[in-house]
């Protein structure tokens, strides 16, 4: 009974503790490029979770945007559940002078893939290209547009 018990504990505290990891996205960074200072996004930043589905339009891979387009790379920091603030996610966001702009993220070879595979596996989806969503092209969009 007491292996049972204690077994039940330690199962609890894994989901727990797996449950905690998960934080709130709290600030977007676009931290160089072409740009004179990094881009640092804290309002209206929640929707884009690295664990939710708000920050690309459908999870439809697109072909890649052409390559003389400035590409931005997008930290995501999330406040996690001790308060501490965390880059826990990194995606490249091409924007497009036609509507919705590129997200692409990283695939096994490329840089910061193994962040974000520690913080969320995305079966079929890293190394491939996504629509941006219309909360993204408002809050990220708009401030990298036009620079």
């Amino acid at each position: 009974m007491k292996m049972k018990l204690a077994a039940a504990a330690a199962l609890g505290f894994v989901i727990t503790a797996g449950l905690a990891a998960k934080g709130t996205t709290v600030k977007l960074v676009v931290p160089q490029g072409d740009l004179p200072a990094p881009i640092v996004i804290t309002k209206d930043v929640q929707f884009a979770s690295p664990w939710g589905d708000a920050f690309v339009h459908a999870w439809i891979p697109i072909p890649a945007p052409p390559a003389e387009r400035k590409r931005y790379r997008v930290d995501f920091y999330e406040e996690l559940g001790n308060r501490d603030v965390k880059m826990m996610y990194v995606v490249e966001y091409v924007p497009s002078p036609f509507g919705r702009g590129a997200i692409h993220l990283p695939g096994r070879r490329e840089d910061h893939y193994r962040l974000n595979v520690s913080t969320i596996f995305r079966d079929g989806h890293d190394g491939q290209w996504f629509t941006a969503s219309d909360d993204w092209e408002r809050v990220v969009g708009s401030r990298v547009s036009g620079r």
